[in-house]
């Protein structure tokens, strides 16, 4: 079963919380091996080409998430006044992470129309747009991290890439 998850900033002891379950966020990434490189920081990616780091979980910046036995029981659902401080998404989706940085740009708290059975106004909901593709993601039986260019500061790790 797929879930979806978020990480609160400022939280140290449990800030994974469980967002929604049987639910699948992002397509499914096929990477392909001739667009992606070893990561090096001084390394500059083409366009559509994606980092990796192969054996991710041994590395000692990898986060604990990834390494231990993942149960999606052991996370609270996240509570509403934790909304603005949503520092990442991530969906587990086939026993894989993918992962969506949110910025305050992603965030829309605005008076709009919806389309759906029947036209209507939305009054200022709380919503993050979901972008269609990851900024990461973690192919737990490959053990293999992939990311882009633009996720160099991605800091899901303790470090930044």
């Amino acid at each position: 079963m797929d879930h979806v998850f978020a990480k609160v900033k400022g939280l140290r002891k449990k800030p994974y919380f469980k967002l929604i379950s049987d639910h699948t966020l992002f397509d499914e990434v096929k990477t392909n091996i001739t667009h992606c490189i070893e990561y090096n920081p001084d390394h500059n990616l083409d366009e559509d080409a994606w980092f990796k780091i192969e054996k991710f979980s041994k590395q000692e910046f990898c986060i604990e998430l990834i390494k231990s036995a993942f149960d999606s029981k052991n996370f609270d659902d996240l509570d509403k006044s934790q909304f603005a401080k949503i520092g990442y998404l991530f969906s587990v989706q086939g026993g894989n992470f993918y992962f969506q940085k949110v910025t305050p740009s992603l965030f829309l708290k605005r008076k709009m129309i919806g389309f759906g059975e029947a036209i209507e106004v939305e009054e200022g909901e709380n919503r993050i747009i979901v972008n269609s593709l990851p900024d990461a993601v973690y192919f737990k039986g490959y053990d293999t991290a992939y990311f882009g260019e633009s996720e160099r500061s991605f800091r899901f790790y303790p470090i930044t890439f």
